[in-house]
Parts: structure tokens; sequence; C-alpha cells
């Protein structure tokens, strides 16, 4: 399954661009931000030998299932070829202690793995834009339910993680994006309450297939980055629950963009980006709660 997945997120960049007609697209410049939503597995590489307190072996590995989940990432063009992209979703898996006789599940968990990385894109100008990246990702284990009368702590920690994809431009702002990730992460398993205990490698090959959407900044008084952003979510076509769920996991994006917009755009401070998500997230709630017209 990992195989199967990983190749088939490498045949679509190889090929993809040969499957579109040559309508003009739109290619990236300095200040372009490229809104990505995509399909997402995360499979991870996982080790880690279950021990006890004092040390010795237990017979016992974790195994750690995969998981296919909505991913969203938000992208900025320091200038063509180079950009910063912040990518927010979650997984759900399941873990498993085994070994020998012993198949048995321990918990279940939901994690937040916020990743940034900068990219280099090789070829920006033409329609099939293959890139590579390079950056980190905070793993935080939201929620962490024991199975069976286990109970297990996962520490939170940073990780590294390497990036190699492509954009493939279909129409206008419109494009294709595949993507592969290899994070390496590792973090300390408490089981027990330090009854037992495992230093676990996850080490996950992250492969995302999606599609992509390129817009400016607005220059128009009273529009605010979160009103853009959250009308290129929309215009996706992802309800507006969903995106303003979305955007509260993109808080961080006012790092990124801060210097810039305080260089580009003066009328934007660092204030008025580290509250436009607020005030974005709560309009977005409620225009989902309108009724339909």
């Amino acid at each position: 399954m990992k195989r199967l997945l990983i190749a088939a997120i490498a045949a679509m960049a190889l090929t993809g661009g040969t499957a579109f007609s040559q309508d003009a697209f739109q290619t990236p410049k300095a200040g372009t931000i490229k809104l990505d939503l995509r399909l997402t597995g995360i499979v991870p590489d996982e080790s880690g030998a279950i021990l006890t307190a004092a040390g010795a072996s237990t017979g016992l590995n974790v195994k750690v299932n995969d998981s296919f989940v909505p991913t969203i990432g938000i992208e900025y063009y320091v200038n063509p070829a180079v950009s910063l992209e912040l990518i927010a979703g979650s997984g759900n898996h399941k873990v498993k202690a085994v070994g020998g006789a012993t198949n048995v599940e321990v918990s279940e968990l939901w994690h937040v793995p916020p990743t940034l990385t900068a990219k280099y894109h090789f070829a920006p100008e033409a329609r099939v834009s293959p890139y590579i990246g390079a950056g980190f990702t905070y793993i935080w284990f939201a929620s962490q339910d024991g199975k069976n009368g286990f109970d297990v702590d996962l520490k939170d920690d940073f990780g590294y993680a390497l990036q190699v994809g492509a954009d493939i431009a279909t129409n206008g702002p419109w494009s294709v994006n595949v993507d592969l990730k290899h994070i390496a992460f590792e973090t300390d398993a408490n089981i027990n309450f330090g009854a037992l205990k495992s230093k676990v490698t996850l080490d996950p090959w992250v492969a995302s297939v999606g599609i992509g959407y390129k817009f400016e900044l607005p220059n128009e008084k009273g529009i605010t980055l979160s009103d853009a952003l959250y009308r290129a979510v929309l215009s996706t076509g992802l309800k507006p629950d969903r995106a303003f769920d979305l955007m509260g996991q993109m808080r961080i994006l006012r790092i990124v963009f801060a210097q810039d917009l305080q260089e580009d755009v003066p009328r934007w401070d660092v204030a008025h980006i580290d509250g436009a998500f607020e005030a974005s997230i709560s309009a977005a709630a409620n225009f989902s709660r309108e009724p339909a017209t």
C-alpha cells in the first residue's frame, strides 16, 4: 500500500502535464499566494521496541496504521523560483503493540502537524513546475485515547521535513499539485504511567494530490488578508464550516507574511494581521449558519 501510493503520486507528477489542454495559465511572481486543497496519505515508517521501566525487552514493538485526510497549504512566493509553504491538517491513527502472538490496539490518537517548508521551483514559468523543499514540523498529539486497559502518552516535539513535488498548471490561476514529503520524527512513549516505555520513530511518508489556486493580496481599502484567504478557500467549493475550521489552523501564517506586508503594503501592520484571522473565522461561522438563498 505504501509503495503503491508513493508510486501513484510520482507517476502523476511525471505525466500530469500532458493531460491538460494548452489553455493560458497564470505563472507566479513575487507576492503571489497559492492555496492548495489536497487529499493526503500519511504512511508511517515506524519502529520502536516496547521496554519495561528498567529497560528490559518485552518482545513487543509499536505499530501505527496509515491515515488518509484532507489538508490545506498556503504558499507565498518570495520570487517566482522561491516560496514558503505552510501546511495544516490533522491525522488519525491506531497504535498497536505487536510481537509473537500479541497484536493488541493500545491507543487511538489525533495529531496536528503544522509544517513550514522553503521550496525551490526549477521551472516556475512552465506548465509543469517541479520543486524541492525542506523545513520543519511540530507534531502535537491533540487527543490520545487508551484502548484495552492501556494508557499511552506520546510526547509532542519538532521534526524535519524534506519535500519533492510538482505544480501542473491547468487554466488561469488553477493547477494540480502532487507532493511527497518525508518527515523525520522521533518521540517518547510513556505507557501505563511509566510501567512501560518506548522510543518511537515514526518517520512518515506524506503523499498528497490536490488542486491549487493562485491569487494576489488585495489592495482595496477594507479588504483584509483573511478576507482574501477565506474567499479563495470558498472558491474551491469547500463548505464554509470546513473552510473556517481549516483557516483556524493557519493563524501562524501571519509570521510568514508580516514582514513582506509591512514593506510592500504600508497600511498593514502586525496587529492588524494578528487579529484578522479571529475576525474572519467569526465572520465565516456566521456566514455558514445563514440559510441558503
